[in-house]
């Protein structure tokens, strides 16, 4: 258990789904506010996201996919590669691709993301924490639970 979005989205889901409820882990990292995203991490962290996610479908149909981001992020920082100004949308398309249309697919982000029209084609939901510094993510993502 955590104070994260990830402890809210546990928090809710088994209290909703209690002991029936299945949750595969994908991917985690963390990074602090800096310079855009190596081309080479993005690489890595996106396909260890969508291979994880294949595997899981392998396994059997799945209800749905949160995806905790930041809302803000940008990849390529060495010229002459490419440049992807919008990752959290190409992740959500590239998420939305594998699952189908009848898969809810839900991202959470910062206060000051920017939520962009691939993001908002791609996703049913998008939620926001309010507070700086970062207080309510758990509150967020699960409303009835108590701040951690």
């Amino acid at each position: 258990e955590t104070s994260a979005e990830i402890g809210g989205a546990i928090d809710l889901l088994t209290r909703v789904g209690g002991e029936s409820a299945e949750l595969v882990p994908l991917l985690g990292a963390r990074a602090n506010s800096a310079a855009p995203l190596s081309n080479a991490c993005w690489d890595e962290l996106r396909g260890g996201v969508l291979d994880r996610l294949e595997a899981a479908l392998e396994a059997g149909p799945i209800d749905g996919v949160l995806l905790a981001m930041h809302g803000n992020m940008c990849v390529g920082n060495v010229p002459g590669q490419p440049v992807d100004l919008d990752p959290e949308g190409t992740l959500a398309a590239d998420v939305r691709a594998l699952v189908g249309a009848a898969t809810h697919i839900v991202m959470t982000v910062d206060l000051h993301a920017n939520v962009t029209p691939l993001m908002v084609e791609h996703l049913d939901g998008c939620i926001s924490y309010d507070h700086y510094p970062h207080d309510d993510i758990f509150r967020t993502v699960s409303p009835d639970a108590q701040s951690r």
